[in-house]
């Protein structure tokens, strides 16, 4: 396909299947089911001392990437502060919190079976057992991700530090290769139907550069205008996480049609 032909019937499903609509739904509910998400990872990783090197990568993660650093900081504290005292919980606090965050998980899978036009959903007992699964397994997965990543990027950047531009550059494009390849594996196993690699690739390097340069643009913005807290004072950190949260769903959803778009014009 034409990349501007693409970019015309990407514009279009945009606006036809309002999915600015759809992005600020997603939005309201990763604000409610974050930290019941965020609880359920870290207790189980925390539960397996092994897992320790793994652990402190992952929370690593969640500061550095889960909004700008001008409000990550704050937010991202905060959120790990109110995981720990959600562990006081009881049998049914805890149903509940696992109930919020698996809604979420269904929010998402319903967003693009919506974008790829999928009429039949995977049975009720296949998607809560891969939640289920995502829940616990996921964080160690990441987390080991994360730290054999950081090592081979240090040994990279050790090798070439007498070429400053090179090591740069590794130091740049590991995290941007992380986000395309996590994205680029959200739109091939979430949808309920058969994606292309090449098409959940594509639309990975395009979520990916939007992901980065979401982070880059709301760090601009508030190092170029610092009214926005003269305004808000302490209460700053909360719009940029809200801004940061729907401008990153929007950018999730624009990767998700360009590869379901791209699908389309082969069928």
């Amino acid at each position: 396909m034409h990349w501007a032909g693409l970019a015309g019937r990407v514009r279009r499903r945009f606006r036809e299947d309002r999915l600015s609509l759809v992005a600020s739904s997603l939005t309201f509910t990763t604000l409610l089911a974050l930290v019941p998400l965020i609880t359920i990872m870290l207790t189980v990783v925390s539960a397996f001392p092994m897992f320790e090197e793994w652990s402190i990568a992952f929370k690593r993660f969640l500061l550095t990437t889960l909004v700008p650093e001008s409000a990550g900081k704050v937010i991202s504290i905060y959120m790990l502060q109110f995981s720990s005292n959600a562990n006081k919980l009881t049998a049914i606090g805890l149903v509940i919190l696992a109930a919020t965050a698996i809604s979420l998980m269904m929010t998402i899978e319903a967003a693009f079976n919506g974008i790829w036009h999928v009429q039949r959903h995977r049975p009720l007992t296949v998607r809560l057992t891969t939640y289920w699964a995502v829940l616990t397994a996921g964080p160690v997965v990441v987390g080991a991700g994360l730290s054999i990543t950081a090592a081979l990027t240090g040994m990279a950047v050790g090798a070439t530090r007498g070429l400053p531009v090179v090591a740069a550059a590794i130091s740049e494009l590991v995290p941007l290769t992380l986000s395309v390849l996590s994205f680029a594996a959200l739109y091939l196993t979430v949808p309920n139907r058969q994606v292309q690699r090449v098409h959940a690739l594509t639309g990975g390097v395009v979520a990916g550069l939007g992901f980065e340069g979401v982070r880059l643009g709301l760090a601009t913005y508030v190092k170029l205008f610092p009214t926005f807290k003269l305004v808000y004072g302490a209460f700053a950190s909360l719009p940029l996480f809200l801004v940061s949260l729907h401008l990153t769903w929007l950018v999730v959803l624009l990767g998700a049609v360009v590869a379901a778009e791209l699908g389309s014009a082969e069928d």
